[in-house]
């Protein structure tokens, strides 16, 4: 399991943009340093953005690594204050394939990623985004 101490954190947190923050959990669990963003609905979901890396494959393998903007909603579950989220939401590609994972490149799209251009993309995307079944 990473470690990390309060100055790395507060280092990579304060390179993010736009309401952006470090996502602890993600690098704690996963090891991955992803930003992350939510936005509350007016009925009560939660949508959560989340710049972060997907492999491309290329012949079974590796090639490079695509920044994504991963789209996510979450529901209000039956015990207070726990979400619920269903299926594997929406990917949307920003920015040009890495040949390796930059933290450096996914700050430069916190700045780039407006709060407008992730609503629109949910709107487009809801009815992926609703879907609980993964097809």
């Amino acid at each position: 399991m990473p470690t990390i101490t309060k100055v790395q954190f507060d280092r990579w947190n304060g390179q993010l943009t736009n309401g952006f923050q470090f996502d602890l959990k993600r690098f704690v669990i996963h090891g991955d340093k992803e930003a992350r963003k939510t936005f509350e609905l007016s009925d009560g979901r939660v949508l959560e953005a989340r710049l972060n890396y997907y492999p491309v494959y290329e012949k079974y393998r590796v090639v490079g690594y695509q920044p994504t903007l991963d789209l996510q909603l979450w529901y209000p579950g039956h015990t207070e204050g726990m979400m619920i989220s269903h299926g594997l939401g929406v990917q949307h590609k920003v920015g040009q394939m890495q040949q390796k994972k930059q933290y450096a490149v996914l700050c430069k799209l916190s700045g780039v990623v407006t709060d407008e251009q992730i609503k629109q993309i949910a709107a487009a995307e809801m009815k992926q985004l609703n879907n609980g079944r993964i097809l």
